[in-house]
Order: structure tokens, then C-alpha cells, then sequence
């Protein structure tokens, strides 16, 4: 018995501290969980084909948001309309409807931000682009 106290309370501490450690390391644990990580890239490219191994062109448009909100991102709906920000210039279709997507990392006094569109015709995915960008005070 006194073995098993001896082991179970350090594992007690010890769990809680290590999940604690991991959701600082990595973001949130849960879309690691189930498979579904978006590893956050500053390039562009590398941004843009890690979104792709996790929303593929022909899927549903609102898996697609699902995905990225389980990443933490925040998504809006743009239809037929221009770019919602200038940092997005790779815009392959005039008027695509998309889904903008945008996250900020901030650190001390920086902040990076990581903006997907999604664009989509007849609630199906048909292109993926990406824009990071970021500013310092």
C-alpha cells in the first residue's frame, strides 16, 4: 500500500504539470489529439501546404472552417467581394467566394498573424492560399 501512495501521488502532480507544459509547447492539445494539428509555418508556402494536408481541395467548405477552428482560428464568410485584407495578394479568382481565416500569436511586444483563405464554389473547396504577417511595437 504504501508503494502505491509512493507512486500515485507524484503521478498526480506530475500529469496535470505535464499537460500544462504541452498545451504552452504546442497550442491547443485537442487538434493534436485527434489528428488534426496545423503546424504554424512564417512561410507562406509551408503555411499554405500544411493547411492543404488537412483540408483537401473537393472537401466541404464547413469541414474546412471546422478544422481551422479547432486550430484557433477565427473565420468568416466572403462572398463575391474583394479581399477583406491587404496582405492577401495571391488571389487567384475575382469573384471566388471564400472563407478568411485569422489568427494572432502575440509575444512581449510582437505579434505574428496567420491568415488562410479557403475559397470555394458550390460549398466544395477549390483553392487554398495564405498571407503571415505580423508587426513589432
Amino acid at each position: 500500500m504504501r508503494i502505491f501512495k509512493k507512486c500515485v501521488i507524484p503521478l498526480l502532480i506530475a500529469t496535470p504539470l505535464a499537460l500544462l507544459l504541452a498545451q504552452c509547447g504546442v497550442g491547443s492539445l485537442f487538434p493534436l489529439l485527434v489528428g488534426k494539428k496545423i503546424w504554424l509555418s512564417n512561410d507562406e508556402d509551408v503555411l499554405k501546404q500544411e493547411i492543404g494536408h488537412h483540408i483537401h481541395t473537393g472537401s466541404s467548405i464547413a469541414e474546412a472552417k471546422n478544422v481551422l477552428h479547432l486550430n484557433g482560428f477565427r473565420c468568416g464568410y466572403q462572398k463575391s467581394s474583394e479581399p477583406v485584407d491587404s496582405i492577401e495578394t495571391n488571389r487567384s479568382s475575382k469573384d471566388a467566394d471564400y472563407l478568411f481565416c485569422y489568427l494572432e500569436i502575440s509575444q512581449l511586444v510582437c505579434a505574428k498573424t496567420y491568415k488562410p483563405v479557403i475559397y470555394y464554389k458550390n460549398e466544395t473547396v477549390t483553392n487554398i492560399d495564405a498571407a503571415v504577417g505580423g508587426w513589432c511595437l
